[in-house]
């Protein structure tokens, strides 16, 4: 993979999509799940962990916690594939305003970052615009990876000094525990395909329809049964009716990608691509009748997918939205 990748995606969901399936295409299976078993009431704490590694000569798995932001998720994803490469399985607890003692984490955290945000490409493209937190920004909507990530990466290679790092740091780990996310569940149906992984389901179902598995070994591995597996497996078995249901399903998280929100703009309140423009007034305008033809003309920096971000933020039950990292 070349060293822009990450630049060459349109949203953090296509750069997080397209590394999941190179790493697939190398025989690594990899899970995403946000919630214990199959439960929707019961979601994972982003808190407790980010992900882990198992190392198999056959089969190595890689799970990411995906109650953690998507941009986090990137860094874990990186992560744990390098647990991988040296053979080294682990639980990740990562904290980027703390360097780890261990030297595997260490080692893998600094190939996750050169890996996301290469050196070269960093150093090319780093700027100082007004404040601290808007050059760290650019960097994580650039290369797809939390904003923390780029504190740390930019930290790492003395574009910025200890202290303007541990000042951010600490400002936004504040603001970030003052809207932890309230989301109760996830729809089942939706976490099931990146729950049990597009390479596993796909080879247990293809065992099950060439007769080299059991319907009931089938439910021990996938913990699905009767109709609720058939399903699982019409949508996990067909490669095209995956790749179809994923693109409907990145659409809406797309658009949200662009609602962001920063500690020193509008005092926390969410806001539309870093701009000094509320989610909420966009909302109100729209509430007090004026169309969104309207709207663009008044703000000519919006874009049409801004307002329907905006209109999906607020359709959102319980959103629980949390500072994008």
């Amino acid at each position: 993979m070349p060293t822009d990748w990450g630049s060459r995606q349109r949203s953090w969901t296509d750069a997080l999509r397209h590394l999941r399936n190179r790493v697939e295409e190398r025989g690594v299976l990899v899970v995403f799940n946000d919630i214990v078993g199959n439960n929707t009431h019961r979601k994972l704490d982003r808190r407790e962990f980010q992900g882990f590694a198992l190392i198999d000569s056959y089969a190595p798995l890689i799970f990411v916690n995906g109650a953690d932001f998507r941009a986090a998720q990137m860094f874990t994803l990186a992560h744990e594939l390098a647990h991988v490469f040296v053979g080294a399985a682990g639980v990740s607890h990562l904290d980027v305003g703390e360097s780890p003692h261990h030297v595997t984490e260490r080692f893998c955290n600094r190939t996750a970052a050169e890996f996301l945000v290469s050196e070269e490409e960093l150093t090319a493209h780093w700027r100082r615009v007004d404040t601290l937190a808007e050059s760290l920004q650019a960097i994580a909507r650039r290369f797809k990876v939390s904003v923390l990530v780029a504190a740390r990466r930019t930290l790492h290679l003395r574009l910025i000094d200890w202290t303007e790092f541990r000042e951010f740091y600490e400002s936004y780990r504040q603001q970030a525990a003052r809207t932890l996310d309230e989301a109760t569940g996830g729809n089942f149906w939706n976490s099931q395909n990146v729950r049990i992984g597009r390479r596993f389901g796909a080879a247990v179902t293809r065992a099950v329809k060439e007769g080299r598995l059991s319907y009931r070994e089938a439910y021990t591995l996938t913990g699905l049964r009767g109709d609720t597996f058939d399903t699982i497996h019409a949508l996990v078995g067909s490669g095209e009716v995956t790749a179809a249901r994923e693109r409907s399903m990145s659409g809406k998280a797309e658009l949200l990608d662009r609602i962001t929100v920063r500690a020193d703009v509008f005092d926390g309140k969410p806001i539309i691509r870093d701009m000094r423009i509320a989610v909420e007034h966009v909302l109100a305008m729209l509430a007090a009748g004026d169309t969104a033809e309207t709207i663009l003309r008044e703000y000519p920096e919006l874009e049409a997918d801004d307002i329907r971000a905006c209109l999906q933020f607020a359709h959102r039950p319980r959103a629980g939205f949390a500072v994008i990292p």
